[in-house]
Parts: structure tokens; C-alpha cells; sequence
């Protein structure tokens, strides 16, 4: 969707706030879920328990997922249309998601336990 969309100068300020989507992906350093959304004048907002929240702009040219990636570090990421974020489809796409970041979490846990036992 590079240079896909319209500059948010043409947008109301209603608009501009409203968010758009919401990209959830895998935290590598934390082993869980990060939800990002995205408004209409480009700016990605992350929030969650646990979590200052932090607002980045997009660089012009860039893809929402391009710069979540390389800002947020996540990975396995979904975009979810903020019309569709109740939906039963994109809940169990989540879920998908969460259980993996349960599993590297339980994986990292028994790598560290195991490190314990020999040191």
C-alpha cells in the first residue's frame, strides 16, 4: 500500500483521531501480544496493561506493517479493521496468537529453570 493512501490533510480532525485498525503481533522480549491501532492521520498508538503508552507517526511512504515491525520489533503480525474487531474470526486469530506467546513464554521459562539446575 506504499504512497496507497491520501496525506491526513485532508481529513477532519474526527477523522484523524478515529482509529482505523488494529495490528496485534508477537513482543519477542515479553513473550506476549502488543495491540497496536492506527488512526487516520497515520499515527500508531500502543497501550496495555503493564505498558507506557507511546504514539508514533509513520514516516511518509511507509506501510502501517513496515513500521510496526521495525519500531515494535513484533513479529507474526494481523491487522484487524476496527469494524471487524468483535468479530468472531479476527477473536480467534488472536487467540492463535496469544497461545503462541504462551507457549515461547513456557519455553523460555524451562530454558531458564534449566539453567538454574546446572549453574
Amino acid at each position: 500500500m506504499r504512497g496507497a493512501r491520501r496525506g491526513p490533510s485532508h481529513l477532519t480532525s474526527r477523522q484523524k483521531e478515529e482509529i482505523i485498525s488494529t495490528s496485534c503481533g508477537i513482543n519477542h522480549d515479553r513473550c506476549q501480544v502488543d495491540r497496536l491501532s492506527l488512526t487516520g492521520a497515520g499515527t500508531l498508538t500502543r497501550s496495555g496493561i503493564g505498558l507506557p503508552t507511546y504514539r508514533h507517526s509513520i514516516h511518509t511512504g511507509e506501510t502501517p506493517q513496515a513500521e510496526i515491525w521495525t519500531v515494535f520489533h513484533l513479529t507474526d503480525l494481523i491487522e484487524i479493521p476496527s469494524h471487524l474487531w468483535a468479530d468472531e474470526y479476527s477473536k480467534r486469530r488472536i487467540a492463535v496468537l496469544e497461545a503462541k506467546a504462551q507457549r515461547m513464554r513456557a519455553e523460555r521459562e524451562a530454558i531458564q529453570a534449566k539453567a538454574k539446575e546446572s549453574a
